[in-house]
């Protein structure tokens, strides 16, 4: 039985208030690790036993998986919408895959449509497919909850949602005890200077490039010696720049008798499920990831985070972060070692901390 916290029950009241007062699309924001998914997996299950049809719009895998286990633990029947599960569209509550629903609306009857869509990751919500899948279902009511309200394109949340509704922040949370204290090391070493976009094109590849230098393979193994390996599990994710950067980051640790491996988003899901429970239980020290462990991914025990993968985008930053912000029996702090200059670049703060205060 999930029981919410205070602060969560005080935010599902204001998101039912919204509703009453006649908002249609309620955006609401918690940062990562503050449970936002016990929070609407515990409004869908009161919403469906009221008689509502609900669904929870996600967008990885993984995520399906996450919100499909609230639904148990709360005891609420529901079905899956993704590759891979038997479509049961007579279940109240359903998980669906975006990637999925884009394919097969038009094969879903009108009257088995949603009346209330939950979209999680929702500052995705405003551009592609996205776009598309609430277009379609107008006439649902709309909660949108996200970590990071802010896109890399500028583009404003505004146009899917009305109104914006915020929980505590990560200061409060840390302070209090629901989030990790977070330990930020800033090693030198590695030079991005004089790129100008290390998240796209050429500059990509040049950033990529000077990230696999021995010397600069070297700092990585050798930062997570002296900082995350005598903490707690010791375990770590890494942020990598492409595929081959995963797989060279893991071929540097298990030169260094480090246990390690690679996952990105062609990896079979069986396979990345295992990757992620072997982190989770330390059989595995070492995770370096491409573009597929920002969002998400809750493995509580890990201990700290090695950002090799640059970007513009604050919200990917703070994504990245939250992955080892979350608390865990015997865990004394998390442990983030910036190699790309995320939180500080030199003496400048480029995007920050988490537990920031940011409008």
């Amino acid at each position: 039985m999930v029981q919410l916290r205070p602060f969560q029950a005080s935010a599902v009241a204001e998101i039912r208030n919204a509703f009453m007062a006649g908002y249609r699309r309620v955006l609401f924001v918690l940062p990562t690790g503050g449970g936002k998914t016990y929070t609407f997996v515990y409004i869908a299950e009161r919403a469906a036993a009221r008689g509502n049809r609900v669904w929870i719009l996600v967008h990885r895998q993984e995520l399906v998986q996450q919100a499909s286990d609230s639904l148990h633990e709360l005891g609420c029947r529901h079905s899956i919408i993704a590759s891979g599960y038997r479509m049961d569209l007579h279940q109240r509550v359903q998980v669906v895959s975006i990637d999925s629903l884009a394919r097969r609306l038009d094969s879903i009857p009108l009257e088995l449509l949603s009346d209330i869509l939950i979209v999680d990751e929702a500052h995705h919500g405003v551009a592609g497919k996205w776009a598309k899948v609430l277009a379609y279902l107008r006439r649902s009511l709309i909660l949108g909850v996200t970590a990071t309200p802010a896109r890399l394109d500028g583009r404003g949340l505004r146009e899917q949602f009305d109104i914006l509704i915020e929980g505590p922040d990560a200061a409060w949370l840390t302070q209090e005890k629901f989030l990790a204290n977070i330990r930020v090391f800033n090693p030198p070493g590695l030079d991005l200077s004089g790129i100008r976009r290390t998240d796209r094109g050429k500059g990509k590849q040049e950033a990529e490039g000077r990230m696999r230098t021995r010397q600069a393979m070297g700092d990585v193994v050798g930062h997570y010696r002296r900082t995350i390996e005598p903490v707690f599990m010791g375990t770590a994710i890494a942020f990598c720049h492409s595929v081959p950067h995963a797989e060279a980051v893991v071929e540097a640790f298990r030169a260094a008798g480090i246990a390690a491996a690679a996952i990105d988003g062609k990896t079979d899901k069986g396979i990345r499920k295992r990757l992620i429970a072997d982190l989770g239980s330390g059989q595995l020290k070492v995770l370096a990831n491409y573009d597929i462990i920002s969002e998400g991914t809750d493995i509580p025990t890990v201990t700290g985070g090695i950002d090799l993968n640059p970007t513009e985008s604050l919200a990917r930053h703070l994504q990245k972060i939250g992955r080892v912000a979350r608390p865990s029996d015997g865990k004394p702090f998390a442990v983030w070692n910036d190699h790309v200059g995320g939180t500080f670049n030199g003496d400048d703060r480029k995007h920050g901390l988490l537990t920031d205060s940011r409008e």
